[in-house]
């Protein structure tokens, strides 16, 4: 139905499930936008705007969801909101970030150099301030054996996973029947710029990997939404009178890029712009 008529209209408000947890294959410069704003590359409104999921929330997910959930992302590799970039002045090491904001703002039109997204010094002093960094001497263990280091592996994973990340190594390690020294291992490969780190499948071979084939320009991304609890309804489920409307992309882009929020505050807000 067309938006501009003559007539006068009334809200029709009507409640549809959509999955809780939607996974985006593919170029993630492509995809990252059409999960947070819900809209297509022609701008139309195809789904409702997502949070690009944590490790935390993965690994809350991959232990505590239902059955089916649980399952089917256990089975796949995720990129999760984790950043990891190298130092421009060539140091050697490497910093990674929980929910940066050089990865909410990646679109189709982001200039990538060699599938990563470059970074200024200052953007990676941001970068690395308050994130978790391997030195050089660090990388160059982790290079040479994914193994390597297990109490700063470790020390990795908790900065990672959240507050889930212990139960979720002793699943891992469960699951696997091997100990920590044998899984969970990561795979540091040298880049000039920032990209996602990718969370491995539980099982299989057992990988956890963030490297090769994953950068940003890659047609191997694999992102995950997550839908914002009660997203268009109130908290029993009925609407109260309230319709569902889609954010524009710049009311979305602006809380993204607001400072003074966190993911907790971006999925509050753009649930708040969709119940109008």
């Amino acid at each position: 139905m067309a938006e501009n008529t003559q007539y006068k209209t009334v809200p029709f408000v009507t409640e549809t499930q959509v999955r809780k947890y939607q996974v985006f294959p593919g170029r993630i410069t492509d995809n990252m936008q059409r999960l947070l704003t819900g809209k297509d590359k022609d701008g139309r409104q195809v789904d409702f705007p997502r949070v690009l999921a944590t490790g935390e929330m993965l690994a809350d997910a991959r232990l505590h969801e239902d059955e089916a959930d649980r399952n089917d992302l256990r089975r796949q590799y995720i990129h999760i909101n984790l950043a990891i970039a190298d130092d421009p002045n060539k140091s050697g090491e490497m910093a990674f970030k929980n929910e940066s904001p050089h990865a909410l703002k990646l679109n189709p039109e982001t200039k990538l150099a060699g599938n990563c997204l470059p970074l200024s010094n200052e953007q990676y002093e941001e970068h690395r301030s308050g994130g978790f960094v391997f030195t050089k001497k660090e990388v160059k263990a982790l290079q040479g054996n994914y193994y390597a280091l297990p109490g700063r592996r470790r020390e990795f994973w908790n900065y990672a996973l959240g507050k889930h990340a212990e139960k979720y190594i002793d699943d891992v390690c469960s699951t696997l029947g091997m100990a920590f020294n044998d899984v969970m291992e990561i795979w540091l490969y040298p880049r000039d710029g920032l990209r996602l780190f990718a969370v491995g499948a539980v099982g299989g071979s057992g990988r956890w990997l963030n490297g090769d084939d994953y950068d940003l320009g890659s047609n191997c991304g694999c992102l995950l939404g997550v839908a914002p609890k009660n997203l268009g309804t109130e908290a029993q489920g009925k609407p109260e009178g309230r319709s569902v409307v889609a954010p524009t992309l710049e009311e979305t882009l602006a809380i993204i890029n607001n400072p003074d929020l966190n993911r907790q505050g971006m999925a509050e807000a753009i649930t708040a712009k969709c119940q109008k």
